[in-house]
């Protein structure tokens, strides 16, 4: 699963703000959609049409076994 550092609310006006502290150099990142919590790290990036690079979908590195681990979790939760 990805690890959002930003949310994004809003209605009219759209509105983001820092979850945890972000270092200069990193990466500001959100979550599309909260329906993606559940998808195989292949269902989002076919439902998104682009492959994505983050650390949750580097294969082979703990992050990513851990965000597997996740999103079976969530899957048998719903």
């Amino acid at each position: 699963m990805v690890d959002p550092n930003v949310p994004i609310t809003g209605g009219e006006i759209i509105a983001s703000f820092a979850t945890r502290d972000i270092v200069a150099s990193e990466e500001i990142t959100f979550c599309y959609n909260t329906d993606f919590e559940c998808r195989t790290r292949r269902d989002c990036h076919q439902a998104l049409r682009f492959v994505c690079d983050c650390k949750a979908c580097q294969t082979g590195t703990p992050f990513q076994q851990l965000s597997d681990v996740q999103r079976t979790l969530i899957r048998g939760l719903q």
